[in-house]
């Protein structure tokens, strides 16, 4: 039923490649001096900030913010790098923070296929990282990630080609992935048509919220994420029955008392017989992480398969759109 969607989510190695190979010809040279830095985009174009955001959260000494709306934040100015990823180039939310940024003189990057930004990146001379055509946005998730670890790289002064390639080695062991996706599908066949509720720590939470809006866009069904520990304050008041929903655990495992409340929570969804499943964690290299996604990728695509869900149709997103284009 999805076997396009299927081949394309197969290309990702080629697309980390391709984006290797484009980037070496059109590296960032001019952003010296930047004091903060903040990537805009939406959806599948803009969960590539949240988890750079998050990577970097330990690893570099200026602010990262991401945004996902019209406007960028105050604090935004010539000493800021603004990196705006919208796949088609058209994202109304991007392209009205694409003017915002110039407005207020910070130095652009754009991430797109082409679209009204691309020209608008053309007609003010900047640096457009080009990405291949005819994706949805969520399944051309190599170009932007690749991109953005490329770009903070070089304002680090560091080399991760040797990771990427890592990256690239890994996963194209596509039947691997498909096979420990299915697994994970399998443990919740009983339950399939539940709400997903994927419980993270905090450096693995745009991991989780990729995932959630995999399963939403591909297998059309409701997904959420908690982090822990600010759901030990809140949510976890909710847990005093089962409740028709399927749990995903994502826990880095790198702070000792996040993994005792880890522990707790999966003793108490199960006390009511909630189904849990831990995914298996490695260290948080870039290798890891881009893994990460990729499986849970493979994840929604096999839920969506079960519950007979059409993933690359998308009618109620282009509804909206035809609605607000008429406003």
């Amino acid at each position: 039923m999805n076997e396009k969607m299927r081949e394309l989510t197969e290309n990702f190695p080629n697309q980390v490649r391709e984006s290797i190979e484009i980037a070496d010809k059109s590296m960032l040279t001019a952003a010296k001096g930047i004091k903060n830095i903040v990537i805009s985009g939406l959806g599948g174009s803009g969960i590539t900030g949240k988890i750079i955001k998050s990577y970097y959260l330990d690893k570099i000494n200026i602010p990262v913010e991401t945004v996902s709306d019209y406007q960028l934040p105050k604090f935004v100015n010539a000493d800021t790098l603004v990196i705006l990823c919208s796949y088609s180039g058209n994202t109304e939310e991007t392209l009205s923070a694409y003017h915002d940024a110039k407005a207020k003189g910070a130095y652009c990057l754009t991430v797109s296929v082409g679209g009204k930004m691309s020209d608008l990146a053309a007609a003010d001379g900047l640096l457009t990282y080009r990405a291949e055509g005819g994706y949805q946005p969520r399944v051309a998730f190599g170009y932007p990630i690749t991109y953005v670890f490329l770009i903070f790289a070089e304002l680090l002064g560091q080399d991760i080609q040797s990771e990427l390639k890592e990256v690239i080695e890994h996963v194209s062991n596509v039947e691997q992935f498909k096979s420990s996706s299915l697994a994970v599908r399998n443990f919740f066949k009983e339950n399939i048509r539940n709400k997903y509720v994927i419980v993270a720590s905090p450096d693995m939470e745009a991991v989780a919220i990729r995932f959630a809006q995999q399963v939403q866009e591909n297998a059309k069904l409701e997904a959420f994420v908690v982090v822990i520990p600010e759901a030990n304050h809140n949510v976890i008041e909710t847990y005093y029955e089962q409740w028709a929903s399927n749990y995903i655990f994502l826990n880095s495992g790198a702070n000792a008392r996040i993994n005792y409340r880890f522990s707790f929570i999966k003793e108490l969804l199960e006390k009511y017989k909630s189904p849990v499943y831990e995914m298996p964690m490695g260290n948080r290299s870039i290798s890891h992480i881009v893994e990460m996604v990729f499986l849970l990728d493979w994840v929604s695509i096999q839920i969506a398969d079960e519950v007979s869900a059409v993933s690359n149709q998308i009618k109620n997103i282009i509804d909206l759109k035809d609605y607000l284009s008429s406003k």
